[in-house]
């Protein structure tokens, strides 16, 4: 099977997502060797990702990760191009938003509470631009409404997206993040 992991929203910088998506990879690279994994990265992340196994393969996308519009437009427009020309099966989007049109099962991982319309109105709202609430609002329906799976990192993120969103609750898998030993 191929399966391709977007990381552009990764930069070397952040802290969480950083963490979470090098230390996913870091055991998919002890536990599985059959699969083949196509990794989309960005001149400013690839360093975190380009030494790891015969399974493994980097395609450079030709952006810079910190320019959020960008990214979201490449998420959106090209990364079907590359799911296409590479035949991937399985789309793995750890940064809230699915590809909306990626031509190929998905899966997505919630990790932010601000995705949530109820959680960011009460813990946030002044911290969010408005034209960016807006589009965390257009955005989630779609993206969980299209992909085949979703991971939350708490029940409580699963309990506000059902809220939210009408989806199924058997579509939402709760996967608690676990922390970085250094191993």
């Amino acid at each position: 099977m191929k399966i391709a992991i977007n990381t552009l929203s990764v930069t070397p910088s952040r802290g969480g997502s950083k963490t979470y998506l090098t230390n996913l990879i870091r055991h998919l690279v002890k536990l599985d060797r059959r699969n083949t994994y196509f990794l989309f990265v960005s001149p400013i992340n690839n360093v975190l990702f380009d030494k790891w196994c015969e399974n493994f393969r980097t395609i450079l996308i030709p952006l810079h990760s910190d320019n959020r519009p960008f990214r979201l437009f490449y998420d959106q427009f090209l990364i079907p191009y590359y799911v296409l020309k590479y035949g991937i099966d399985v789309l793995f989007s750890p940064n809230n938003i699915a590809t909306i049109f990626a031509g190929c099962k998905q899966v997505l991982t919630i990790q932010g509470p601000l995705m949530i319309r109820k959680l960011r109105k009460r813990y946030a709202e002044q911290e969010i631009p408005r034209l960016q609430a807006i589009f965390y609002d257009l955005m989630l329906p779609m993206s969980v409404r299209r992909v085949n799976k979703i991971i939350t990192v708490s029940e409580d993120i699963k309990k506000w997206l059902l809220k939210q969103v009408e989806i199924p609750p058997s579509k939402v898998l709760v996967i608690h993040e676990g922390v970085d030993l250094g191993v």
